[in-house]
């Protein structure tokens, strides 16, 4: 059952019509919402940044600033929010770029923009997001262009996806942070307890450990290199793949290398194409 709450929203807007047909709009944006039955916040940007924080707050507040660039026709762009059930999704509405929102946890597929073919609008709402969340809220973050993603103080699980951009999270809990362009910071206040995928392109990874760290890792790159301060680290045999045709058997050996650092436990999984990989243990 999904509760109605309440919510006050400030924008602030400065429109600006030029020659050339097109609207430039600059907003400021203030919303509170009540957190009562939220468990999971799921931001889906296009063009900006994405700033979670995680607080002592009983409420979700989203603050921030939006720039609009349109025609002037029936194009209809704005910054939507959504519940499903415990999930509450800040969204772009476009009508070039269709959001549907959907529980997905296997797949880590919390929502998805479906992109309009040979749309006629040339639109672009650009926002920079700030939210401040309670600490017990779970978070989907993610943005496309021009921004970066960036989320301290949750204590629960993130999820963090960007296409031309960085993304950097601190908290206990990080299942997944893939990029294209750009790197990723990870800093992990305790022991990994569950697996986790690591990916960027074309970028360096970085994960820093406050504590000793007992993990599964794998590590692949085509142009990139691991490092790691850790002295209690073993490697493991080189995986064999092996497949089968008309012909025979083929054998395919290494691509992607395992290692255990400590005890061993949740499986770390790292991968770059043009860029180094650093695991950094504090405590040693």
């Amino acid at each position: 059952m999904i509760q109605k709450t309440k919510s006050n929203l400030v924008l602030t807007v400065a429109l600006v019509t030029v020659s050339t047909g097109l609207v430039f709009g600059q907003q400021s944006i203030s919303k509170e919402i009540s957190g009562d039955g939220l468990h999971v916040l799921l931001v889906a940007n296009i063009f900006g940044n994405v700033t979670i924080q995680g607080s002592n707050t009983s409420k979700i507040l989203v603050s921030g600033e939006q720039s609009l660039k349109a025609t002037t026709s029936e194009a209809e762009l704005a910054v939507k929010y959504e519940k499903m059930g415990d999930t509450l999704a800040i969204y772009i509405q476009s009508p070039c770029n269709l959001f549907t929102l959907r529980r997905d946890k296997d797949k880590n597929d919390w929502g998805y923009y479906k992109w309009v073919e040979d749309c006629r609008f040339k639109d672009e709402l650009h926002v920079d997001f700030k939210i401040t969340v309670p600490q017990n809220t779970e978070v989907v973050a993610s943005t496309i262009n021009s921004g970066d993603i960036k989320v301290h103080g949750v204590k629960e699980n993130v999820i963090a996806r960007n296409i031309n951009g960085g993304i950097e999270i601190e908290g206990p809990i990080i299942s997944l942070a893939r990029t294209i362009n750009g790197d990723v910071k990870l800093d992990f206040l305790t022991n990994p307890v569950q697996a986790g995928e690591y990916y960027t392109l074309n970028g360096d990874i970085q994960a820093t450990f406050s504590q000793r760290l007992d993990a599964e890792l794998t590590f692949e790159s085509f142009n990139g290199d691991f490092y790691t301060n850790s002295k209690d680290m073993t490697i493991l045999p080189t995986p064999v793949q092996k497949s089968e045709d008309r012909d025979g058997f083929f054998l395919k050996i290494g691509g992607t290398s395992e290692m255990r650092i400590g005890n061993g436990g949740a499986l770390l999984d790292f991968e770059t194409f043009n860029g180094d990989v650093i695991v950094k243990i504090n405590s040693l």
